[in-house]
């Protein structure tokens, strides 16, 4: 495993990768998962924001993402 590989799996230990679509009425959401997890991707689509991101394993379960 290279040494950005190595980074990357320390920085994500004890995260989970979430991969969902949020109503447009949950946008306080996305401003949680900035904060506190790594935001990959944000999509605007019309039943809503796709979002895939890597946020500790309690903020997911907060947000009811799990």
């Amino acid at each position: 495993m290279s040494f950005l590989g190595k980074i990357t799996e320390i920085l994500r230990e004890g995260k989970v990768l979430i991969d969902t679509v949020l109503s447009y009425a949950d946008t306080s959401k996305i401003s949680v998962i900035r904060k506190k997890g790594q935001l990959l991707s944000e999509e605007y689509e019309g039943e809503g924001i796709k979002v895939k991101a890597y946020v500790p394993k309690a903020v997911a379960g907060q947000l009811g993402l799990l």
